[in-house]
């Protein structure tokens, strides 16, 4: 069974989601702060229950890494990055922040999206404009 995290709050996905960057592209955090208030935020709705940064681990369903600020878009991608929950290498087959919720690897907050799936893209393609910023903080 999927959870609701990745729930759309509203209307259809934003085909923007859905860009992959070039193969050349450079890190970017304010176009990746853009893109995960856009195409991921919406969808995050039962991951703050185990993962959001800004609340006392004791009021946490199932404390997980606290990555998600859920009123800074700036300050979740800073964490996700620092946490090292997205891959420079391979980034599609080897992130944390894809596979967790994918059910791939074990997830206490079990399955919210599938890989194959039209609601795992827009987390595929937030992933892929994340990696060069993996690199960059090296």
């Amino acid at each position: 069974m999927i959870a609701a995290c990745d729930a759309p709050t509203s209307g259809s996905l934003d085909p923007w989601c859905l860009v992959a960057p070039e193969d050349d592209q450079r890190c970017d955090l304010g176009e990746l702060a853009d893109r995960f208030a856009r195409c991921i935020r919406p969808r995050t709705g039962a991951c703050a229950s185990c993962h959001d940064a800004t609340a006392p681990p004791a009021l946490l369903k199932a404390p997980g890494p606290p990555w998600l600020d859920p009123d800074d878009s700036d300050a979740t991608v800073r964490r996700v990055l620092e946490l090292g929950l997205i891959s420079a290498r391979q980034p599609t087959l080897t992130s944390l922040f894809l596979l967790k919720p994918s059910g791939t690897v074990s997830h206490t907050g079990g399955v919210h999206f599938t890989l194959d799936g039209p609601d795992g893209a827009p987390w595929i393609t937030f992933v892929e404009w994340a990696a060069p910023c993996v690199s960059s903080r090296r």
